[in-house]
């Protein structure tokens, strides 16, 4: 190898004279091409006068002293001009372009370097988290700082996270070690809300606000309790007069309303209720303010249930809940003055009163004097549902002869009954040698309910005895004593009333009916069954003659039965199929055959065509529709007589008295 593989520096050969040529030339293309820079590259055709040193990328098509070396550097040393030709990788600076360009192995090409609008992803100071990830860096510290006015900039710094849709998410992650502790953005909505986990997997709800109004909610997950929502302070105008459906501005967004009063005023109800709402209700004033409790002054929905009226003095206050279920404000506490919280043993019955209600089964009775609150089951109340489950094939009771709790007493075998024996009460045998006959009397049986009763059985199959009603002209007819009484009974004389036997109406009886079937005499007393078909269905529900004649659709069959007369052109109609259609016209007119698709004509159907007028009549063919002929398609002269039948969708024969 007598030069460098990379830039082609010649080597100095062992023992070789005149070293310092070879020496010289390497050193005149390291001059080139280290740091290279170009004047020009779109030049074909060297300049007049360069000056030492000067470099060129020659451009395609070069002449002259370039010729036979595009796309080479070309550098002017020692009066002459050498060539170099480039190897991939090279680079170079273009001065009069202010670029730098890269040979590619085929070219010339500008070098872009770093350009954010085309890069997919960037890793800065550290590598690929993920191939969802297209943005990611490690450091301790971030800093974005706005650009100031002074700058150009507005002096703002924002940072957006856009989503693609409501269910979708735009959130601030944080996490311990990639293990997720909390969440705060849109998550899954557009409301913003803040979440929290211990360990990654399961998460908390902590906070959520509505986007609609900005109240602060703490969501039901917490404690199990119902969601709790801030918004604000309300301090509206004193209240000079009681207030029904109480509704100040702005209420709808309050959480804690101050209120007070030129004198002792009542508050029969207050609006802005909605399922789960907490609302502080406080008195700021000296008077007194008197929540007034299940006051119709006031509209149903907007109404307390607080068991009894509160009244709130100077630097009191009551934590009211709206139960959606009741429809009704509900006092949760009482708030004493002097900001201790407490109240008194009166206040806090009041309280618990608003939220305790009797029901069929509890009453609840209020002592104001003591005060206390006791609770007391109603008589009868207690349904079977509510008592304690008992043991199989047992009763609840009590088998010893002392007082005590029920217990449950045990069925034995089969036929035992319960029963007491000496000091006990028990299932066993009944200790007799039974019931002797006709010992139970009437007496002893089980009174019916009603008048108009019988003791039977209506229900299907075996069973306990039950009551069967039985009217006041059922007994008539069960004291009847034969057959003609009941029938004087039921008012039926045969003959007149009722058929008397007869042996025709026995032999239709004793047929068997089946679809398309009808019955007929085949002798005297005896009878049978004919096939009815679908068109004799039709045939028989024909009102007159010419109906049925329809139906049978004489006309087809050669029986001429209308004479259809025209004093002008004319077109067939359904109508005419099977019929003579009678031209009486004083001068040449036409008789036109339909295509299928305006009348559907059926295949075989006869048309009689008669000139009885002075004029011509000729046949002519509706749009597509094909009439086949020997002599022509004109009458011959008056009282001529054609005929034509149709053979295809749209072809006829027409023959008869017919010429050219």
């Amino acid at each position: 190898m007598d030069q460098s593989p990379n830039l082609g520096l010649p080597y100095i050969a062992a023992a070789q004279a005149q070293k310092h040529v070879t020496h010289n030339e390497a050193i005149r293309a390291l001059d080139v091409l280290v740091h290279l820079m170009v004047l020009d590259r779109s030049l074909t055709a060297p300049p007049a006068t360069p000056a030492e040193g000067d470099r060129y990328i020659v451009a395609s098509g070069a002449t002259g002293a370039w010729a036979g070396h595009d796309l080479e550097v070309a550098a002017w040393q020692d009066g002459a001009w050498a060539f170099h030709e480039p190897v991939e990788g090279w680079r170079t600076w273009v001065a009069d372009e202010d670029v730098l360009v890269v040979w590619d192995g085929g070219t010339w090409a500008e070098f872009s370097g770093f350009n954010p609008d085309t890069v997919d992803h960037l890793y800065i100071n550290g590598s690929s988290p993920g191939s969802d990830t297209k943005l990611a860096a490690r450091s301790n510290n971030v800093l974005l700082e706005a650009v100031a006015g002074a700058q150009s900039g507005s002096g703002d710094v924002r940072v957006q996270l856009s989503k693609e849709g409501a269910s979708n998410t735009a959130s601030v992650f944080f996490s311990s070690n990639f293990s997720g502790r909390a969440e705060f953005g849109l998550v899954g909505s557009d409301a913003f809300q803040l979440k929290v986990s211990a360990d990654g997997s399961a998460w908390v709800p902590a906070l959520a606000v509505d986007p609609a109004t900005g109240a602060v909610g703490v969501p039901t997950e917490l404690e199990g309790r119902a969601a709790f929502r801030l918004s604000g302070d309300l301090s509206p105008a004193q209240i000079t007069a009681n207030q029904n459906d109480y509704n100040p501005s702005a209420l709808a967004g309050a959480a804690v309303l101050r209120l007070s009063s030129d004198a002792s005023r009542n508050i029969t109800g207050l609006a802005g209720g909605a399922d789960g709402r907490i609302l502080v209700v406080v008195n700021t004033g000296a008077s007194n303010i008197v929540l007034v409790d299940a006051s119709s002054s006031s509209a149903a929905a907007n109404r307390f249930a607080i068991g009894a009226d509160i009244t709130l003095g100077g630097n009191q206050g009551a934590l009211l809940l709206y139960d959606s279920t009741s429809a009704r404000w509900r006092c949760c506490g009482l708030l004493a003055a002097g900001g201790g919280g407490g109240y008194t043993d009166e206040q806090a019955q009041d309280a618990v009163g608003g939220i305790l209600a009797d029901t069929a089964t509890i009453d609840f009775t209020y002592d104001d004097a003591t005060p206390a609150i006791s609770a007391a089951v109603t008589d009868n109340s207690i349904t079977d549902a509510k008592l304690r489950d008992s043991a199989a094939l047992s009763v609840i009771g009590r088998g010893a002869n002392t007082s005590g709790d029920p217990a449950d007493i045990a069925a034995g075998t089969d036929g035992h009954v319960l029963r007491r024996s000496g000091t006990s009460l028990s299932f066993g045998t009944i200790a007799t040698a039974g019931i002797g006959d006709d010992q139970v009397t009437y007496a002893k049986i089980q009174n019916v309910s009603a008048t108009d009763k019988l003791l039977g059985r209506a229900t299907s199959g075996a069973g306990d005895i039950e009551e069967v009603a039985c009217t006041a002209f059922a007994r008539t007819l069960l004291d009847d004593a034969a057959a003609s009484n009941a029938r004087t009974t039921l008012g039926l004389v045969i003959g007149t009333d009722v058929q008397a036997f007869d042996a025709e109406l026995t032999a239709l009886a004793g047929l068997t009916s089946a679809a398309d079937k009808l019955p007929y005499f085949t002798g005297s007393g005896a009878a049978a069954l004919a096939t009815f078909t679908s068109f004799a269905r039709t045939l028989v529900d024909d009102a007159d003659a010419a109906t049925a004649r329809a139906t049978l659709d004489a006309e087809q069959l050669g029986v001429q039965r209308a004479i259809n007369t025209q004093t002008a052109s004319y077109t067939a109609v359904a109508g005419d199929a099977g019929k003579t259609v009678e031209m009486n016209v004083g001068s040449a007119n036409t008789f036109t055959v339909p295509p299928n698709s305006s009348v559907a004509f059926a295949i075989g159907t006869y048309i009689n065509v008669a000139q009885y007028g002075a004029g011509a009549t000729t046949v002519t063919a509706g749009a597509g529709v094909t009439i086949r002929n020997r002599s022509g398609l004109k009458t011959a002269g008056q009282y001529a007589l054609a005929t034509l039948y149709k053979r295809g969708t749209d072809e006829w024969v027409a023959g008869g008295d017919l010429t050219t």
